[in-house]
């Protein structure tokens, strides 16, 4: 919930993209690496900041409509004394589906 609202907050009442996007997410922790691996990590912010989906519907996208918007991606890890993580979001103007 609380990077639903961060995202919610740096969207500032833009209506989600629709274009490609490029996301990065820097995870600093006192250990290096996740004992479930990166793609667990990537794919859960994927899911959180996109939309939801129904048979016939997108319910609550918050930055983009759906994770396939994402056309590129960097997952990095330092070593830091708590464990949190940063997102940084990139709306990519020369990809495919942009208006």
């Amino acid at each position: 919930m609380a990077l639903r609202q961060a995202a919610i907050d740096a969207m500032a009442g833009r209506k989600w993209y629709e274009g490609g996007v490029r996301l990065e997410i820097l995870c600093l922790a006192p250990h290096q690496g996740s004992p479930l691996g990166p793609p667990f990590y990537l794919s859960g912010v994927m899911d959180t900041i996109g939309g939801s989906h129904g048979p016939s519907f997108i319910y609550l996208p918050i930055v983009y409509l759906d994770d396939c918007q994402v056309v590129d991606c960097a997952l990095r890890w330092e070593v830091a004394p708590t464990e949190c993580y940063e997102v940084s979001i990139e709306f990519l103007k020369d990809s495919p589906g942009t208006a």
